[in-house]
C-alpha cells in the first residue's frame, strides 16, 4: 500500500511538472534568440519549458531578435539611400522598418541643421532612440542592439 501512495505521488508530481528540469530564464530567451537567428520567425517557436515566465521570455527574445534585424535594415536604407520610398509600410515588419528609416533620417536632418542630437520630440521610444543614433556623429549601422521593441509583434 505505501509503495502505491509513492508511486501515486510521484507520478503526480510529474503531471503537476514539479519533476521538470529547472530552465533559466536566461536559457529560454537564449533560445527564443537561437530560434529566430536560424528560423527568422517566432509564430512556430517550440516551447522548452511549460513555464509561462520560460514561454514569455522565448517569445519576446525571439520577436526582439526580428525586430532589431528589421529596423537596423530601416536604418541601413536611411543612410544608404537617404530616402525611405523603397520601405512600403503595408505589413507590421515593414511599419517597423519604415519606421526606423524615417526617424534615421529625422535624426540625419537635426545633426545637418545643428539641432541637439538630444532634442526632445514626441516621436515614441525606438523612434528617439533611432534619431539620436542617427544624429550623432560616428553612429554605427548596428546601434539598434540598445533599442526598444515596437508595438507590431
Amino acid at each position: 500500500m505505501a509503495l502505491r501512495v509513492v508511486l501515486l505521488c510521484s507520478l503526480s508530481g510529474l503531471l503537476l511538472g514539479q519533476g521538470e528540469e529547472h530552465i533559466s530564464v536566461d536559457d529560454c530567451c537564449k533560445d527564443g534568440q537561437k530560434h529566430a537567428n536560424n528560423k527568422n520567425d517566432c509564430a512556430s517557436l517550440p516551447l522548452i519549458s511549460a513555464s509561462i515566465t520560460c514561454r514569455i521570455a522565448q517569445e519576446q527574445c525571439c520577436v526582439s531578435v526580428l525586430e532589431d534585424g528589421m529596423c537596423s535594415t530601416g536604418i541601413n536604407v536611411a543612410k544608404d539611400q537617404a530616402v525611405c520610398d523603397s520601405v512600403l509600410a503595408g505589413t507590421c515588419e515593414t511599419k517597423t522598418t519604415k519606421m526606423c528609416c524615417e526617424c534615421c533620417l529625422l535624426g540625419k536632418a537635426a545633426q545637418e541643421l545643428n539641432i541637439p542630437c538630444d532634442h526632445s520630440l514626441s516621436v515614441g521610444y525606438q523612434c528617439s532612440l533611432v534619431f539620436r543614433a542617427c544624429c550623432t556623429d560616428g553612429a554605427s549601422d548596428n546601434q539598434t542592439a540598445e533599442l526598444g521593441q515596437s508595438e507590431c509583434m
